[in-house]
């Protein structure tokens, strides 16, 4: 087994992490696998859950739910980072998105997995070391962090792998 160092001189005895990343949707659900062991991260998987518009919003939450309880059974993760967003332009996008995350949180708790919330401004920071940084500048950054692995092109699923690394680079014990 590895032993993966914290800053306060503690020991964890881990061989590695599984970290699930999500960026919150209706209609579009990002998601990402990462696995840390020691300092080296590989992407295992990235996807987009898509809903159908014409589907009734409880058959969209239903959906998106059912999909990430498939990726906590394959998976497996240990932890699982969401964006907190507590900005939206129209109310109804901040209500459906309110209940994705309500149903993520249950899926999660329910697996005991530990959940951890980052806004967009931390995800940026984290990665970049600027707050306000655009979307080519988190991809630039992904690109660098994972050299030989391919980067999704979807914006969903590279948020929600920025938000995994976010939280590897937000907590010790994964240093």
């Amino acid at each position: 087994m590895t032993r993966i160092y914290t800053n306060k001189n503690t020991t964890n005895f881990l061989s590695f992490m599984i970290i699930l990343g999500i960026d919150p949707g209706f209609d579009r659900c990002g998601f990402a696998i990462v696995k840390q062991n020691s300092r080296l991260v590989n992407i295992i998987e990235t996807g987009l859950i898509e809903t159908p518009k014409d589907f009734t919003p409880e058959m969209r939450l239903y959906l998106v739910g059912l999909k990430i309880q498939e990726i906590v059974k394959k998976f497996k993760p240990n932890e699982a980072a969401l964006e907190k967003v507590f900005f939206f332009k129209n109310k109804k996008t901040a209500l459906n998105i309110s209940e994705i995350v309500g149903a993520l949180k249950y899926i999660l708790t329910e697996n005991k997995i530990k959940i951890s919330f980052y806004t967009p401004l931390q995800v940026k920071q984290s990665l970049t070391g600027y707050g306000k940084a655009d979307k080519k500048q988190i991809y630039y950054m992904l690109k660098q962090i994972f050299k030989n692995e391919v980067i999704p092109k979807q914006d969903d699923a590279a948020d929600a792998l920025a938000i995994a690394i976010a939280h590897i680079f937000n907590n010790k014990h994964f240093q």
